[in-house]
């Protein structure tokens, strides 16, 4: 009995648990089983492999510091698809972005431009979107550089990327 938690860091206090358990009430119940899944999976490998195992397999996935968290801002530019687009005889113009935590159903939306360093990756899915647009024939595709900081600011200006595809 004295060996019980003794590799803990620390206890879990009551609070934490019942925190913990309004926040698993919140997940929708795709994102449950896909908690289970994967918390069964861990079960497995400790069963298999022990803790200390787990513990450095899993120790790179360790959160960061906050101070790595937005290293792009310090690039002098990123690519962006900009999207020039026709809808009922009127034009659109944004970058290609994405909605993130689709199944939180918040509002507005959460939108994430999309951005590139790489200028090969971005002209390939830049000739994707442009051959799809051109086939369907509601708009243009172009590449294009900006800063960092001037691509955080259009957050609350986005168009959803699904207009461009329906």
């Amino acid at each position: 009995m004295k060996d019980i938690g003794k590799d803990l860091d620390r206890w879990i206090t009551e609070k934490e648990i019942e925190e913990a358990a309004d926040l698993m009430d919140k997940i929708s119940e795709r994102g449950r089983k896909f908690i289970d899944k994967k918390l069964n999976k861990v079960k497995r490998e400790m069963e298999l492999f022990g803790p200390q195992a787990v513990m450095s397999k899993y120790r790179e996935y360790a959160e960061e510091k906050e101070e790595d968290y937005l290293w792009w801002l310090d690039l002098p530019f990123v690519l962006c698809i900009e999207l020039y687009t026709h809808e009922n005889g009127e034009q659109k113009v944004g970058f290609y972005s994405l909605e993130m935590a689709e199944d939180l159903e918040l509002d507005p939306k959460q939108y994430h431009v999309i951005a590139f360093e790489d200028p090969g990756d971005c002209k390939n899915l830049c000739y994707i979107m442009q051959a799809h647009m051109e086939m369907i024939g509601n708009g243009n595709a172009f590449v294009v550089a900006r800063p960092p900081k001037v691509i955080s600011c259009f957050s609350l200006m986005l168009f959803s990327h699904t207009s461009c595809f329906e």
